[in-house]
């Protein structure tokens, strides 16, 4: 936390020392991070382990499968993983925080593995204990793959029928 005033929903700004007294009793809290040129909303993160049903399920449907390089996982029965531990001061909310199979996410907690996540692009950076690099994104919403100037929308492929048998 920083030097700067709290905000008590229902009663407006309160001192930074409350703050902190507040923060650290309370169950579970939400930092509000804000860009301090505008004072608009950026980021919302929650000071809980588990996320919320909502963060979760955003989660989810954005990473869809593991995000683990080359797992196909669906994203349903993978664990929510913080990316930088909770423990070490990792927040849970969707700009740090990716779907992992059980498998990865203990290769991830308990090896040499490290990954980062681009909160902007939600792409994820892998480093393996041998230095090397692999990045995965998360597909987007629906599987659909915009089509390119060289290559037919599926259904126009050679061998498709035109329209679905159904």
């Amino acid at each position: 936390m920083t030097g700067d005033p709290g905000y008590l929903p229902g009663f407006g700004s309160i001192p930074p020392e409350l703050c902190r007294q507040l923060a650290a009793q309370a169950a579970f809290w939400k930092a509000a991070v804000h860009d301090p040129q505008t004072g608009q909303l950026v980021a919302l993160g929650e000071r809980r382990y588990r996320p919320s049903p909502q963060v979760r399920e955003f989660v989810e449907l954005r990473d869809q499968t593991c995000r683990s390089p080359g797992c196909g996982r669906i994203a349903e029965r993978c664990q929510y993983d913080h990316g930088i531990p909770f423990d070490a001061g990792g927040e849970t909310c969707v700009e740090s925080n990716e779907m992992l199979c059980a498998h990865d996410h203990q290769r991830k907690t308990h090896s040499n593995w490290h990954f980062r996540i681009d909160p902007d692009t939600a792409e994820t950076i892998w480093t393996t204990p041998t230095g090397h690099t692999y990045a995965t994104r998360p597909p987007p919403l629906g599987g659909v793959t915009p089509p390119t100037e060289n290559r037919p929308p599926p259904h126009k492929q050679p061998g498709y029928p035109e329209e679905p048998p159904f």
